[in-house]
């Protein structure tokens, strides 16, 4: 089947000469097979190979006037639904080595595969996921002889979402399934950079330095937290640098305030937050922090001086003291919310084999991993505020958040 998509390839006047496939561990990735020098063709696709958002379908004009986010991606979606149907297609060999096996995606997990994630708030961004390709499919479905299933439509949207270009056509911005330039795996920096020139009226992917005979060939799928990368491509990287971020609910109660009718105006409708390890991105976070526990005297400070900014810094103190120490409960509250802790989750990790229990404990064990972080900085904080003056040392109390 893959001899059969590289004839295909070559007969429709690709070039590839300076790679081979290898695989490993169920998976495969691109290599060279001799030095390439930096900004040396890499692969060249031609324009009749790609699958592009601009190529119609029996509704393409329907389409047009659906009111459907992501349009681009959807009349793809589309073209791919009805093209693969007749199982003849120009473009067969290549929907031949399309993977059949998706159950590694989050929105395919079963609902005893999300228990894995405990109490994880990934759990929330798998259901929106599944509820916006809900949503969308059935909007698909007012168009005349759509008859293809919800699964259907899950299987080539997820294709579609996890291996598309966006390329710019003679002019027009499109979002395209480019055959061998969507085998190649992420790693950051890329190895390569790709584009569509018109000149070679072809996909083209060059050298962004040199590569060695022999080395896998990368491209990038963006920074992402591993978060993204699991739900939109179906995998995490273990070096990544951005840490899994944990969301915490601050979970303000006007009901329960006396001093609701000064402080609500001032709090977010939306409590929830992301936490990031980078602590002076948490700004907003700890300014409705520093709001919910102001007394009077505080708030009519902060009216006075903050009505206009989000960004409320530390005003004293006693506020500081108890900004951070309810800050601490609500990280405990998130812990306890898991069940386990991160020894158990290792241990389990270690002797179980279903690969999706391992990647939903690999997620909860940084997520829990990023509370502890910020446990230890808090802390850490707590301590250098009990050993100030009444009057916090502002200049010395943000240089220490900064070196956090």
């Amino acid at each position: 089947m893959q001899d059969d998509f590289f004839d295909w390839l070559k007969e429709g006047g690709s070039e590839f000469d300076d790679i081979f496939f290898e695989e490993y561990d169920n998976e495969r990735g691109v290599h060279s097979n001799k030095n390439i020098k930096k900004n040396s063709l890499v692969i060249k696709i031609p324009r009749k190979m790609i699958i592009h958002s601009n190529r119609p379908s029996k509704n393409s004009t329907l389409m047009e006037k659906l009111d459907i986010p992501n349009k681009n991606i959807h009349k793809l979606v589309l073209f791919m639904l009805e093209d693969m149907e007749s199982g003849e297609s120009f473009f067969q060999p290549y929907y031949d080595i399309l993977p059949d096996d998706l159950s590694h995606f989050p929105i395919f997990w079963t609902e005893e595969e999300l228990l894995f994630l405990e109490n994880s708030h990934f759990i929330d961004d798998i259901i929106s996921r599944r509820e916006t390709f809900y949503n969308n499919y059935k909007k698909l479905s007012t168009l005349p002889d759509f008859s293809y299933t919800f699964d259907d439509y899950c299987i080539i949207r997820t294709l579609v979402g996890s291996r598309n270009f966006g390329l710019n056509i003679d002019g027009d911005k499109v979002i395209a399934m480019v055959p061998l330039g969507d085998m190649f795996n992420h790693d950051i920096p890329a190895d390569v950079k790709w584009t569509f020139d018109n000149s070679l009226d072809s996909y083209t992917m060059r050298a962004n330095h040199s590569i060695k005979k022999g080395n896998q060939i990368s491209d990038s799928y963006g920074k992402k937290c591993n978060s993204k990368y699991l739900l939109y491509y179906g995998f995490m990287v273990g070096d990544n640098d951005i840490n899994c971020k944990t969301l915490v609910d601050l979970q303000y109660n006007k009901d329960i305030d006396k001093l609701s009718n000064l402080r609500e105006p001032l709090i977010q409708a939306n409590q929830k937050y992301l936490l990031d390890s980078n602590w002076e991105s948490n700004n907003k976070l700890l300014s409705q922090l520093r709001i919910i526990n102001a007394d009077l005297g505080e708030l009519k400070y902060i009216i006075n001086k903050y009505s206009d900014s989000s960004i409320i810094p530390p005003i004293s103190k006693k506020n500081e003291m108890k900004t951070l120490e309810s800050f601490f409960e609500i990280l405990k509250k998130e812990k306890d919310n898991y069940g386990s802790s991160i020894d158990e989750n290792k241990l389990e990790l270690n002797r179980n084999e279903n690969p999706n229990k391992k990647t939903a404990l690999q997620m909860i064990i940084r997520e829990k991993e990023n509370i502890k972080y910020f446990e230890k900085n808090l802390e850490k904080l707590l301590k250098n505020l009990l050993l100030e003056t009444p009057d916090i040392n502002m200049q010395k109390y943000l240089n220490i958040i900064k070196n956090l």
